[in-house]
């Protein structure tokens, strides 16, 4: 069955928007032309995609599956456009990665780092988000790969591992906890905190923990990264919690005392994601080899 690009197009605008005239003004086209296409994409088809009213337009069930196949193919559409420009400025290669923060800034570094000295004709688009939107990134196509934390469950995906953390509680040295050798997330929550901003993974993960014992944050204040976190902590601003590669990392910089988490959730597990491995570029590829650990 053949489809063309700027049906597909139109029909994710009018979609997006309920309303033919709006969808095919930000497609550029008369919605008389928008209405015809729709039609003769409908009879080619033999399906309705849209339930038509005074109101807009909603999807039919068949056009909701039917839209979440157009946006594969024209996510996939624009990485082709995207690879072969790329290929024009002499660039031969282009991996998408989205991953956790603790990933880009714990492990990642020094991997990539490595991988793109050898595959100099290779380019990388790293992003942090957190871990159900990369989930969902990998599944449409946005992303390539993906390195998620914690438990994920979709059949969907293949799943390697990638590393294994855990979150600890981070102190001033004087605090009233630093001389406890564990506490439980519960405890903490009483405290004035010190988190990243909202959005990010972590903050997130946190924020949900707090909810799921019907506890809220008390946020003093929100940084950009692990580094002012810690000289926060240090600072006496607020007690926090993060990674311990991160705070083993930093510990040496600045005097806060870290301390283990009583619960069964900062105990983290790392995996990397994809659609199919085996389907990727050969070049994306050899950076899953090198980023999967290798048994020793």
């Amino acid at each position: 069955m053949h489809f063309d690009i700027t049906d597909l197009k139109l029909f994710l605008a009018i979609s997006e928007q309920q309303n033919l005239t709006r969808g095919a003004q930000k497609a550029y086209m008369s919605a008389a032309s928008a209405s015809v296409r729709m039609k003769n994409l409908e009879e080619r088809i033999n399906l309705r995609l849209f339930y038509r009213s005074s109101q807009g337009v909603r999807l039919t069930p068949a056009g909701e599956t039917f839209c979440h196949h157009v946006r594969l193919i024209l996510n996939q559409h624009e990485r082709l456009h995207s690879d072969m420009q790329e290929h024009v400025k002499g660039i031969k290669g282009h991996v998408r990665i989205f991953a956790s923060i603790t990933a880009i800034a714990e492990y990642l570094p020094p991997l990539l780092s490595q991988y793109l000295t050898q595959y100099n004709d290779v380019d990388i688009d790293l992003r942090e988000y957190p871990s159900p939107e990369i989930v969902r990134s990998v599944i449409d196509g946005t992303t390539d790969l993906g390195i998620v934390a914690g438990n994920i469950t979709a059949d969907c995906l293949e799943l390697l591992p990638f590393r294994t953390d855990k979150l600890v509680l981070i102190t001033a040295n004087d605090h009233p906890l630093a001389t406890v050798k564990k506490v439980s997330f519960a405890v903490l929550t009483h405290y004035e905190q010190i988190t990243l901003p909202e959005g990010t993974g972590m903050y997130e993960f946190i924020k949900k923990q707090a909810e799921e014992i019907n506890r809220k944050l008390k946020i003093r204040i929100q940084v950009g990264n692990f580094e002012t976190f810690c000289r926060m902590v240090a600072a006496k601003v607020g007690i926090g919690v993060m990674p311990f590669s991160a705070a083993s990392r930093l510990q040496h910089l600045h005097d806060f005392t870290i301390i283990d988490l009583d619960d069964i959730w900062a105990f983290r597990k790392l995996h990397l994601c994809a659609r199919r491995f085996d389907q990727l570029p050969g070049f994306a590829q050899q950076l899953v080899s090198l980023l999967v650990p290798q048994p020793t």
